[in-house]
């Protein structure tokens, strides 16, 4: 639990606009980004089809180091 804590503590102390959309704590080695970043083009797919695209982050984001495409693209 301290590990989420010390994400938590990291993040806010980012300055605005350098916050990550998403960011893990993988205590087990899994590999969750790729699950990730597969579900979040998914939703973002989901969600342009749904004429709701402009819920979505615009630019970059940048997830545990992987930019994902941007929602516009």
């Amino acid at each position: 639990m301290q590990g989420v804590a010390d994400e938590v503590v990291r993040v806010v102390g980012l300055p605005t606009g350098a916050r990550p959309f998403r960011t893990t704590v993988d205590y087990t080695g899994v590999g969750d980004i790729p699950v990730n970043k597969a579900a979040d083009r998914s939703r973002r797919q989901f969600l342009q089809r749904l004429t709701m695209g402009d819920l979505l982050p615009t630019g970059p984001a940048v997830v545990d180091g992987l930019d994902l495409e941007p929602a516009d693209s």
